[in-house]
């Protein structure tokens, strides 16, 4: 035992039943130490990364820890360990611990600060399985050992780990989005605001909307300005912890008054001036929750900075609520009389901006640019003055700017793509939608010169998807096949680009298309399945053939080739596809193909076996399920495969465009609700969120991601 770290003996002796002692010095039987050495040895002599084997001492549970030397690494391994055990004998999700629950992940993580991944059997008595997880474990770290020094510290770009990062994020996709936002955090490269702004991001993505709220640094950001994707993530979690319900005139109770106070006095600098948010219906609920806000903390004349399109009504209601009387509070502008650079006035100068109406911030920004240059080379001298100054310099500009100034600045000679991607990224936000024309950004794409900036435009593509979807313009077919090519031509293709491709895929079948652009989209797609293919993409995959099954099929041919070749990958990896997706793969091959294509497949792995132990405790024998989506097929084929899976289970479709007496009915007495209407701007979502705050969200719109988020509610 001398010879092994402390922090691995510690481990061994932490309810462990495998002994440490007896593998270092060989003394197990010829199985069990060929299970146990290729794993603890080499941690025993300091490699990384590690994996580990944990047989509690009671002898009915097996898990395995790994870990690696940094968060990049840490992240590599996860990845590498996803493909080499697949999902056929362990869970795909690999928990990734930072706060150890037992005296052996505490042990782990002094070895592993950043972390430690957990691997966890779907059947603990399954012993053949057993001894694949150990083989699969042992082979995984012979290849690393076998790998070549890396002498540098390799990272990925900085703009494609953002591109995933957005993507993610776009996807509604939280988990993926943390696990980008760290390793961008590990990255070094930008700053502990952009982080902060990444990090609600991230939350919002996972709808943890109270995170959002109760973030430890959020009073630091509050006394600065807040950059307007801040303030919209700060809108939307103050809308959704209860303010959503004051939109409309009816939710205007005096029962709701003193607990929206208190939420919105804790966020109050947000209602000091009003947010640059575009004057569009798009927005409506936000400027609704901006108006709320100000109205409770008593912001003096705030209904004359709201659109003219929000109800004058409403806003009557909501004064008479409130309490506040709507009076014009005086808010002039100083006028620097005394020397022209006296730092108290251009202090109050700057101070007075946080609570500025845009004409009044017009003001205060052409007296401060009007003072000589050693006035203003005296605020560098001061951190928080500096920082005031800076930040309302690039709002401004970024105000001035929009799509088609960008595009402008892509199309002169020798353009900096670093500084148009951080611009694009950091000023989109307050673009405005007469700003953007489709038919300029697909002539950029077209162009001859778009090698020289590829990168830059397929790394801004999950922001522009975004800003789209937050304005609600609709763009020609053509414009989408455009940018389906052009995603097609990626030679790196991750998880993240299935999912865009499954987004651009959407907004072109809303549109009217040609048989031609049909095919080319089709197309592009496969090509991207062809370089992307993985059992981790398998399901964003069906989720796009069941988009294309919902659409009128103007070349059947074409989808027939995309699904052919889904389905060889399918039939060459069917052991390490989970139940759930065999069986909808067969259901889809039915409809596309006929009947007698089953007869190709192997048999659906049985679920009692596969999953008895991880369904323990979640007896859904005669409970109700609801699945809501306007996907009308997605939730037929959802709903056979939940049923199949488990008996006795209920499950019932709804896909009302609005709030009707049956779906609000079902909201009431089921007792799962699976929503899959990906906006939260639907308008079947707000009385349903009212009904119950346990909605699930699918990450897509196909029956694949409806099953995947079902079951990772009953399974976890």
């Amino acid at each position: 035992m001398s010879e092994a770290p402390s922090w691995l003996s510690d481990f061994f002796q932490a309810d462990n039943s495998i002994c440490l002692e007896s593998v270092l010095k060989g003394k197990y039987d010829q199985l069990s130490q060929g299970l146990f050495s290729p794993l603890i040895v080499p941690a025993s002599m300091g490699q990384w990364p590690f994996v580990l084997p944990m047989k509690t001492k009671s002898g009915r549970e097996l898990f395995f820890y790994g870990g690696a030397q940094d968060p990049r690494r840490l992240s590599e391994l996860r990845s590498v360990m996803r493909s080499f055990l697949g999902s056929a004998d362990v869970y795909p999700d690999l928990l990734l611990i930072k706060e150890p629950e037992t005296i052996a992940e505490q042990a782990l993580l002094k070895r592993s600060p950043n972390g430690i991944i957990k691997v966890t059997l779907l059947d603990q008595s399954d012993t053949p399985a057993k001894k694949r997880v150990y083989q699969a474990l042992a082979k995984m770290l012979e290849l690393y050992e076998e790998r070549p020094d890396i002498t540098v510290d390799l990272v990925r770009p900085t703009g494609r780990i953002l591109r995933d990062f957005f993507s993610a994020c776009s996807a509604r996709d939280g988990d993926a989005a943390f696990r980008f936002y760290e390793e961008l955090k590990g990255s070094g490269k930008l700053s502990r605001r952009n982080l902060l702004s990444l990090e609600l991001q991230a939350f919002a993505a996972g709808k943890q909307w109270q995170d959002i709220l109760e973030h430890p640094q959020l009073s630091d950001l509050l006394r600065g300005r807040v950059p307007i994707r801040v303030t919209i993530l700060l809108l939307r979690a103050l809308g959704h912890s209860g303010l959503y319900d004051l939109c409309v005139s009816q939710g205007l109770s005096d029962e709701a008054t003193e607990s929206a106070r208190a939420m919105c006095i804790r966020v109050n600098p947000l209602f000091r001036s009003p947010p640059a948010l575009e004057s569009s219906t798009s927005f409506e609920d936000d400027w609704k929750i901006w108006a709320i806000g100000a109205s409770l903390v008593g912001v003096s004349g705030y209904s004359k900075d709201v659109p003219s399109f929000i109800d004058q009504g409403w806003l009557a209601s909501l004064a008479e609520w409130a309490g506040t009387p709507e009076t014009e509070g005086p808010n002039d502008v100083p006028t620097i009389t005394a020397k022209p650079n006296d730092l108290n006035a251009i202090t109050q100068l700057l101070q007075q901006s946080l609570t500025a109406s845009p004409s009044e911030l017009e003001q205060i920004v052409a007296q401060i640019e009007a003072l000589p240059d050693e006035a203003l080379s005296r605020l560098e001298q001061f951190p928080r003055l500096s920082e005031l100054w800076s930040s309302l310099k690039a709002e401004r500009r970024a105000s001035d700017g929009g799509w088609s100034s960008w595009v402008e600045q892509i199309t002169q000679p020798g353009p900096d793509t670093d500084a148009l991607e951080q611009e694009c990224i950091n000023s989109s936000p307050y673009w405005t939608s007469d700003t953007f024309d489709p038919h300029q950004i697909r002539d950029l794409l077209e162009s001859n010169n778009v090698e020289d900036i590829g990168i830059m435009l397929r790394n801004i593509l999950p922001i522009l998807l975004s800003w789209l979807d937050e304005r609600e313009i609709s763009c020609s077919a053509a414009f989408w096949g455009v940018w389906a090519d052009f995603l097609a031509l990626d030679d790196v293709v991750t998880h993240q680009d299935v999912v865009i491709a499954e987004n651009i895929l959407t907004n072109f079948l809303e549109q009217p298309h040609t048989r031609n652009e049909y095919k080319q989209v089709v197309e592009a797609v496969e090509l991207l399945w062809e370089k992307g293919s993985s059992v981790s993409n398998y399901g964003s995959m069906l989720d796009v053939i069941e988009l294309l099954l919902e659409s009128s099929c103007p070349d059947k041919a074409v989808l027939n080739k995309l699904w052919q070749s889904i389905q060889a990958f399918s039939l060459q990896k069917w052991n390490r596809l989970e139940a759930a997706q065999q069986h909808l793969s067969k259901s889809i091959a039915c409809e596309i193909l006929g009947e007698e294509c089953l007869a190709s497949y192997p048999d659906e792995s049985s679920w009692d076996e596969a999953e008895e132990t991880a369904a323990a405790g979640s007896d859904l024998e005669g409970r109700l399920v609801a699945i809501y989506t306007l996907t009308e097929g997605a939730g037929r084929r959802a709903k056979a495969v939940l049923e199949g899976l488990f008996n006795g289970l209920i499950v019932e479709t709804n896909s009302d465009h609005v709030a009707t007496s049956s779906l609000t009915n079902l909201a009431k007495k089921a007792d799962y609700f699976i929503f899959s209407a990906n906006s939260s701007k639907h308008q079947a979502y707000y009385p349903v969120s009212k009904i119950r705050n346990d909605l699930i969200y699918p990450q897509g719109k196909g029956s694949s991601s409806i099953i995947n988020a079902f079951l990772s509610k009953v399974l976890s």
